[in-house]
């Protein structure tokens, strides 16, 4: 240890160690970027000051300094704690009760909660409004997408195909001349 002191690989000061070109050497993600500056806010404040206003010591001879590290570590981290913060999930306008009593086919309820909950209130308008029509075009139950399904596979987005008559037979007009031929 006296030898990395002596060539100003480390530095003992009051009972710390401190390396600094440890952040030059490493490749931080975004969460080890916000653990360094933590740590580095919970410092005693006179370490903080010997490595921020003495640049560290006179420790360089071509290492990058600690203080220009933790710039780095900053400049890199500027804009990636906004992409960790969670998105504010809206409350919503329409409660589940509504759409599972609406959409009329009971199955999957577990699964369908967080769903209709990552749903933005535009969406569940939309929703609420669709169903009576899908429910029209495919009044059997059994046909019906489950609830899990329709909300994750968003299929109020889809058109809605009206049901062909229930009539299989087709009537079939023939001219006078083609009925003698089939006679």
């Amino acid at each position: 240890m006296e030898r990395f002191a002596k060539d100003s690989k480390v530095l003992y000061d009051n009972s710390f160690i401190i390396i600094p070109n440890f952040l030059k050497n490493q490749k931080l993600n975004p969460n080890m970027q916000i653990g360094v500056e933590h740590l580095f806010d919970a410092l005693p404040k006179w370490l903080k000051n010997n490595i921020l206003g003495n640049g560290s010591k006179g420790l360089g001879n071509g290492y990058e300094t600690i203080s220009n590290g933790l710039l780095k570590v900053k400049e890199k981290g500027k804009g990636k704690r906004k992409a960790k913060v969670k998105e504010k999930i809206e409350t919503p306008n329409i409660p589940f009760d509504e759409f599972w009593v609406v959409y009329d086919k009971k199955v999957g309820k577990p699964k369908s909660i967080p769903l209709w909950n990552k749903l933005t209130n535009d969406e569940r308008s939309s929703i609420i409004a669709y169903i009576p029509k899908y429910k029209k075009a495919q009044p059997n139950k059994g046909f019906r997408k489950d609830p899990e399904r329709f909300l994750r596979d968003k299929k109020w987005e889809d058109e809605i195909v009206e049901a062909k008559s229930k009539s299989r037979r087709q009537s079939v007009y023939l001219t006078e001349e083609e009925k003698e031929v089939y006679r």
